[in-house]
């Protein structure tokens, strides 16, 4: 585990917050991978297998979820978080985003009307494209339940015209 040697070698005041960053090498986190058995994607079949590293060149590259999993498995085994925010040594710890996240939001005010009259339509398939990048980033329950939401929100459209005209009736 290496450490930024420029951000340790600062001397901070007692009530002076200091920010440390861990970076985790691709050997470590391979290491890592392979003790934790995360099942990754094999390249060329369809299947999911325990990551090894001595056939690393087989493997597709992590996804951000198991990324995340990963490096904070390996800390929590090399640091006693616990006892560090116990003794207030530490405020608080948390991994930093990957760049994958980026990706979301663009795709997303891209694609959300048009996926949530798709939900009626039958044209939902062809805009799942942020419902994929949630799924991947963030894990299959959170890309369920943004699919959900959207099927929600595209079925409540037809009540809210119908109430609206209703409501113009009435004040005619």
């Amino acid at each position: 585990m290496k450490v930024k040697e420029d951000i340790i070698k600062t001397e901070a005041k007692p009530d002076e917050m200091v920010r440390v960053v861990i970076f985790l090498d691709d050997i470590k986190i391979d290491t890592m991978a392979e003790l934790l058995k995360v099942e990754t994607r094999l390249k060329k079949y369809d299947c999911t297998v325990p990551f090894k590293r001595y056939a690393r060149d087989m493997f597709e590259q992590f996804n951000s979820r198991q990324h995340h999993f990963i490096v904070s498995e390996t800390l929590q085994r090399e640091l006693d978080f616990d006892y560090l925010t116990a003794s207030g040594v530490i405020k608080d710890h948390f991994p930093l985003h990957m760049p994958e996240r980026k990706r979301i939001y663009p795709s997303w005010h891209e694609y959300r009307w048009r996926l949530s009259a798709g939900m009626l339509a039958r044209g939902f398939l062809n805009n799942m494209q942020p419902l994929n990048f949630i799924k991947d980033y963030s894990g299959e329950k959170m890309g369920f339940y943004f699919a959900w939401l959207i099927h929600y929100t595209g079925w409540l459209i037809p009540p809210m015209i119908f109430g609206l005209v209703i409501t113009l009736v009435m004040a005619v």
